[in-house]
């Protein structure tokens, strides 16, 4: 089994939502209807990319409300606006930076 602490966890989930910013700022300077890509596929069989970013939000989410003793919500799937986009990630990442957990909770 491989032991984690909450920090190694934290900057797992950070890096991530780094990330897709990034991708979300590429997107914009690149693609002329911003608001439109987030309603496109990558592929046939998978969810619409606003969809796939609140799904990539609602992992840490879940793991920062656990950690606050809380019961995890999930975000609308609908993500349909760049800044509705940004909304998941900046409100993912404001939870993941109010975590206080003892690591023997991850045991």
């Amino acid at each position: 089994m491989i032991s984690h602490n909450t920090d190694d966890i934290l900057r797992i989930f950070q890096t991530r939502l780094i990330t897709l910013e990034r991708i979300l700022i590429l997107g914009e300077r690149a693609l002329p209807d911003r608001d439109a890509a987030l309603l496109e596929r990558l592929a046939p069989d998978m969810l619409p990319l606003g969809t796939q970013i609140a799904f990539t939000c609602n992992q840490p989410r879940g793991f920062a409300q656990w950690c606050a003793g809380q019961p995890s919500t999930n975000l609308d799937p609908e993500v349909t606006t760049m800044a509705g986009a940004r909304s998941c990630i900046e409100g993912t990442s404001a939870l993941l930076a109010e975590i206080e957990c003892d690591d023997s909770r991850l045991g």
